[in-house]
């Protein structure tokens, strides 16, 4: 027995080269204000990104996942093919919504892309330029969020709000490329 464990752990392949293993980095620097009234929380952030993983970046996502607490959302659809409709019959003003507007990334302004529209929860941008491994960029942008009155990981009602995930977040790069996928529900 124990000479075939032995030979187990000779035969197994080599750990990862620690040099191997990467991690995008990311801080931001972020001011908000709730209008209590309105519901809407404005802020303006600033990203800023590093490239440390070996790819050459041509674009730049960020999750928006108030956006699935909306009519259209894919979470909405899945509610509904459940039978809840707690979102996609929701009217202005009770419904989630993140925006972002005035993005500039490199110093240049940028438009957004919805690559999984209607589902507004993944915006995609074209960098200026490319973005080789090693260097950074930041991002400046604008930005509204505001939860809805139906809650689910976020929610307001009255003076009560509850946010999550209330700020646009960098998508996880890895070496499959960007995780755009929707939020869920789980």
């Amino acid at each position: 027995m124990i000479g075939i464990a032995l030979l187990l752990l000779q035969q197994s392949p080599t750990p990862l080269n620690s040099s191997a293993y990467w991690q995008q980095r990311v801080a931001y620097e972020i001011d908000a204000r709730l209008d209590e009234p309105s519901g809407v929380l404005s802020g303006t952030q600033r990203i800023r990104y590093a490239n440390n993983s070996p790819d050459t970046l041509a674009t730049f996502s960020l999750h928006l996942y108030l956006n699935a607490f909306r009519p259209g959302s894919r979470w909405s659809d899945v509610d509904s093919a459940e039978g809840r409709r707690r979102f996609n019959d929701l009217r202005d003003p009770d419904y989630a919504f993140n925006h972002v507007r005035n993005v500039r990334i490199m110093g240049r302004p940028v438009q957004p892309v919805y690559p999984l529209a209607p589902d507004s929860t993944i915006v995609r941008f074209v960098l200026p330029r490319p973005l080789p491994p090693g260097d950074s960029l930041t991002v400046d942008m604008d930005w509204d969020a505001r939860p809805s009155t139906t809650p689910r990981r976020q929610g307001r009602q009255g003076r009560r709000f509850d946010f999550a995930q209330w700020y646009p977040k960098v998508g996880v790069y890895d070496r499959y490329g960007w995780a755009e996928r929707p939020l869920f529900p789980a």
